[in-house]
């Protein structure tokens, strides 16, 4: 479990690195980031929990989904949502293509905005459940 919150403030540690160096710049990187910082979240509370989950997206999203009667860790609607929400916007960041340029960027700072607040949802549900991050 530890090697995940370690992680966790390694990830937070560089994205407010380079919110601090670059404010305006690099929103594909942060939102790639805040992704992957919720994910060792979410490892973190499998670990606390005692659940071992594939190492594969799709498994997490199985066994997290609070709909899903078979999941191995289902966590809140809210806290999934926001997942979720991270997850599919990192994928965007990466594979959407060449965009305008500059309706790219606008898009992207809009997306990081709501990455932090997705990546804040997950970070408080799981820090409710017990979870020292």
């Amino acid at each position: 479990m530890q090697n995940h919150i370690d992680q966790v403030a390694h990830n937070i540690d560089f994205l407010d690195a380079l919110d601090k160096q670059f404010p305006k710049r690099y929103f594909d990187w942060k939102i790639t980031i805040a992704f992957y910082t919720a994910l060792h979240c979410l490892r973190a509370y499998e670990k606390f929990k005692r659940v071992r989950i594939s190492k594969g997206h799709k498994f997490m999203f199985e066994h997290s989904d609070p709909t899903n009667p078979t999941a191995l860790n289902p966590i809140s609607q809210r806290a999934f949502d926001a997942y979720t929400e991270l997850h599919a916007d990192a994928q965007l960041t990466r594979y959407e293509g060449f965009l305008n340029p500059n309706f790219r960027m606008v898009r992207l700072e809009f997306k990081y905005a709501t990455a932090l607040k997705n990546l804040d949802i997950v970070k408080n549900y799981v820090k409710s459940k017990g979870v020292s991050i």
